[in-house]
């Protein structure tokens, strides 16, 4: 049901926030931008170092801290996926559907997934509360940038940012559907016009 996307170029937004349209989206993509070449250029580097033989770091850490940013890949991958409304798509049925229903049908869609993810979101909160401040990720190692608290509260902010996510696009759904002219591409007015 991700039919009426909000960022798709050509089609206009039924109502913008500066913040979340602007600052909270560059910081996620520039969050899994970052990530991702932390991810790629520290696998590269501990391939080159453990086939050199340098001992330049210590590649269980690394490992491990590639393991988690992997991780973290995958869920803010799904934060940007549902900030977009892409994440969940019915297209055998929703193409015989009229544009309304499918836009009713985004509203009830996008609010179960807001739902699970304030679920989510609240197990995630007392797993993560319920680690001992003395677990680390890499066993043995107690240094404080490796605690294993500090490595899994992101999951925590990344279900809060999907749910936020999931019920702006119910919104923007909805306001869709009350008022269709506001999700017409700007391509379909030039073809009624002209």
């Amino acid at each position: 049901m991700s039919e009426y996307n909000p960022e798709q170029p050509g089609l206009r937004a039924t109502f913008h926030i500066p913040f979340y349209d602007g600052i909270l989206k560059q910081c996620e993509i520039w969050l899994l931008m970052i990530a991702l070449l932390v991810v790629i250029g520290a696998s590269a580097l501990n391939i080159l170092f453990r086939n050199l033989e340098w001992a330049v770091w210590n590649p269980t850490i690394v490992n491990q801290v590639v393991y988690a940013l992997t991780f973290y890949l995958g869920i803010f991958g799904g934060v940007i996926a549902a900030r977009r409304a892409q994440h969940i798509g019915v297209d055998a049925v929703s193409h015989y559907m009229p544009k309304t229903l499918r836009r009713w049908m985004g509203v009830l869609l996008q609010l179960c997934g807001a739902t699970a993810c304030v679920t989510l979101m609240i197990l995630a909160y007392e797993w993560v509360d319920a680690i001992e401040h003395d677990e680390f990720l890499v066993p043995r190692m107690p240094i404080a940038w490796l605690s294993k608290r500090l490595w899994l509260w992101p999951m925590v902010g990344a279900f809060g940012l999907m749910s936020l996510h999931f019920v702006i696009n119910s919104l923007r759904f909805g306001v869709a559907a009350v008022r269709p002219e506001m999700a017409v591409s700007d391509a379909d007015k030039d073809i009624d016009h002209g």
